[in-house]
C-alpha cells in the first residue's frame, strides 16, 4: 500500500505547477500564489469609506486618519462612484484618492512618512497611524479602501 501512495504522489506532483512543487520541496516555506505573490496571514479586515461627497469649484480635499495599534498592515483606496463636472470657464471636473501619510516604529524608531503622491495602495509594518484621503474640483464621488491587518 506505501508503494502505491508512492507512486500515487510521484503522479500527482508531476501535474503540479512549478511554484507548487517549490513550496511541497521546502517545508515551512511560506506559502506562494500561482503569480509569486506571497500569500497573507490576514487576522482583521477593516474597512473605510468617504460616502458621496460633492466637491465644488475649488480643489477641496478631505482626509480620514486611522489609528493602529502597531500592526502590519496591507492597504488599498479607489474611488468607487464618480461623476464629473464643468465649471462655467470649461474647466473639467477632477477627483482622486489615496494614501496620504502613514507612521510606523522598526528598530531605529518612529518614522513618519508624508507621501508627495498619494498611493493607491501601500504595506506598512509596525503601522501605527494612516491618513487617506480623498480630494476633487467639480465632482460628485466616493471612495473605498480596505485594511488588511497580517501576521508575517
Amino acid at each position: 500500500m506505501a508503494r502505491y501512495a508512492t507512486l500515487r504522489e510521484q503522479r500527482v506532483r508531476a501535474t503540479l505547477p512549478a511554484w507548487r512543487q517549490r513550496r511541497q520541496e521546502a517545508p515551512g516555506a511560506r506559502p506562494v500564489c500561482g503569480n509569486g505573490v506571497v500569500a497573507l496571514n490576514v487576522y482583521y479586515v477593516q474597512q473605510l469609506w468617504f460616502d458621496s461627497f460633492h466637491f465644488p469649484d475649488t480643489l477641496t480635499p478631505h482626509f480620514l486618519t486611522i489609528d493602529l495599534p502597531n500592526v502590519n498592515v496591507k492597504a488599498y483606496i479607489a474611488l468607487n462612484a464618480l461623476s464629473l463636472g464643468v465649471s462655467s470657464d470649461n474647466t473639467g471636473g477632477i477627483m482622486a484618492a489615496g494614501i496620504r501619510s502613514y507612521e510606523y516604529t522598526d528598530t531605529s524608531g518612529f518614522h513618519h512618512v508624508d507621501v508627495p503622491i498619494a498611493l493607491a495602495h501601500a504595506t506598512v509594518h509596525k503601522c501605527s497611524k494612516i491618513t487617506f484621503g480623498v480630494q476633487g474640483r467639480q465632482a460628485f464621488g466616493s471612495a473605498v479602501g480596505m485594511l488588511y491587518w497580517f501576521i508575517e
